[in-house]
C-alpha cells in the first residue's frame, strides 16, 4: 500500500484590510500638474491590490489599480493632472480573501499651475486716487482686480512699505 502524505496550510480570513491616506495632506495645494499620492495598507493574512480613485468637480477623473503583496505595504502612485482643479481622492485596498476597505475619509488637494496676476495694474479702478495725486488723508482705498481664485495672501508695496492684511467679504478682498 502506498503511504503518501502531504501537509496543507490554509488561512481563514474574516477581516477586511486596513488602509490610511498618508500624503499629500488633506487640503494640499500643488503648483505642479504632477502629484504623488501615498497610502499605507495592512492585513493579517495578505494584501492583493490597491486602487487609487480621483474625482474632480466633474466627477470621477481617473482610477489606477496596482498589485501589492505582503501583510504591510506603502504604495505611491504618481499622477499627471492636466486640469487646474480641486481633486478628491481615496484608496481602496483588497486582501487575498477579496475583502475590501476604503480609507476612513476622502482627502482633497488642488492643482493650481497658474501664477497669480493683477489685471490692469496701471489702470487702478475708482475709488483709487489718480497716479501722482498729493493728499493729506492718512487712509486711501486702492482698488484693483486679481485673477487668482485661490487667493490667500497679497502683498502691496506702497512707497517702500508692505501691507499684507487681508479680509474677505466673500466677493471682494480688502487690504
Amino acid at each position: 500500500s502506498d503511504n503518501d502524505t502531504s501537509d496543507s496550510a490554509f488561512y481563514v480570513d474574516f477581516y477586511a484590510p486596513n488602509i490610511s491616506l498618508i500624503s499629500p495632506e488633506n487640503g494640499y495645494i500643488n503648483n505642479s500638474p504632477t502629484i504623488d499620492l501615498t497610502c499605507n495598507s495592512s492585513d493579517s493574512v495578505g494584501l492583493s491590490n490597491i486602487t487609487y480613485y480621483l474625482w474632480n468637480t466633474s466627477g470621477l477623473y481617473t482610477n489606477y489599480t496596482t498589485n501589492i503583496s505582503g501583510t504591510s505595504n506603502q504604495t505611491v502612485a504618481s499622477f499627471f493632472l492636466s486640469s487646474n482643479d480641486e481633486y478628491t481622492w481615496n484608496c481602496l485596498v483588497s486582501d487575498l480573501a477579496n475583502h475590501q476597505s476604503w480609507a476612513d475619509s476622502n482627502w482633497t488637494f488642488t492643482i493650481d499651475t497658474i501664477a497669480p496676476g493683477v489685471n490692469n495694474i496701471t489702470e487702478w479702478v475708482d475709488p483709487t486716487p489718480a497716479n501722482n495725486t498729493i493728499t493729506n488723508q492718512q487712509n486711501q482705498i486702492l482698488n484693483f482686480t486679481c485673477n487668482e481664485s485661490l487667493l490667500s495672501l497679497a502683498w502691496i508695496n506702497f512707497n517702500g512699505t508692505v501691507n499684507n492684511s487681508l479680509s474677505n467679504n466673500s466677493l471682494n478682498h480688502w487690504w
